[in-house]
């Protein structure tokens, strides 16, 4: 019969695999004796894929009672299959367990330290200026890297620049300028962390300044002096 040291292995939100191997023991039982015995076999272990493709991973060239597999490689894998064949090769299969990989799938936080903002304008454009927008986003409590997308759909005089890409330092800043007379809106920035894109929302306004008072002429002027 077949025993391992797992029973599954475990992917934790940060990437960690546990166990980095499995031990692998083939025992045998005589009768009806409770008592177990050591026994030379071959282990062969196949990795399944979430699509269904198998690869075998390892195949015992000898005979042996115990055999370690690493699981360093886990992350490709749904689920693995330990088959225990009598000496000699593979084709008379003793007994088979399957060892399913599981992962902890911790929730994302994505977010700007700046989803408002205001530009000063003249009375009917923006003026010349710039903000700079944080991209942050954590799995679970640990900040991981952020992938910003094309950003579309900016309004004329606007322009965005993503700075430190693909990082836990990413940004983007937005320029306006003259040519920008949209008075408010709102931008979708798409952010991909783990091969998931999260769209979140920039929202814009400009400020315009009031409008000059009406100009009055001023045709004379008297003073009046009143007598006590």
């Amino acid at each position: 019969m077949l025993m391992l040291s797992a029973d599954a292995i475990k992917i934790s939100d940060t990437g960690v695999i546990s166990p980095s191997s499995i031990r692998m023991e083939s025992w045998v039982k005589t009768g009806t004796s409770t008592a177990k015995t050591s026994y030379n076999a071959r282990f062969q272990v196949v990795g399944y894929t979430s699509s269904g493709t198998s690869h075998v991973i390892q195949t015992s060239t000898t005979n042996t009672p115990t055999a370690n597999f690493s699981t360093a490689n886990a992350a490709s894998y749904s689920y693995y299959v330990i088959t225990l064949y009598d000496a000699g090769g593979t084709t008379n299969a003793l007994d088979s367990q399957t060892i399913p990989v599981l992962t902890d799938k911790a929730a994302y936080t994505i977010y700007l330290d700046n989803e408002n903002h205001t530009f000063a304008g003249t009375n009917s454009a923006a003026i010349n200026q710039s903000v700079t927008v944080g991209v942050f986003a954590y799995k679970g409590r640990v900040q991981v890297a952020s992938n910003v997308g094309t950003i579309e759909n900016l309004p004329n005089g606007m322009g965005a620049t993503i700075n430190s890409n693909n990082s836990t330092s990413a940004s983007i800043t937005f320029t306006v300028n003259t040519n920008m007379t949209s008075p408010s809106g709102s931008i979708t920035i798409p952010i991909i962390v783990d091969g998931i894109t999260f769209n979140k929302t920039f929202s814009y306004s400009i400020a315009f300044a009031g409008a000059d008072g009406t100009s009055v002429t001023i045709l004379g002027s008297y003073n009046t002096i009143e007598e006590l």
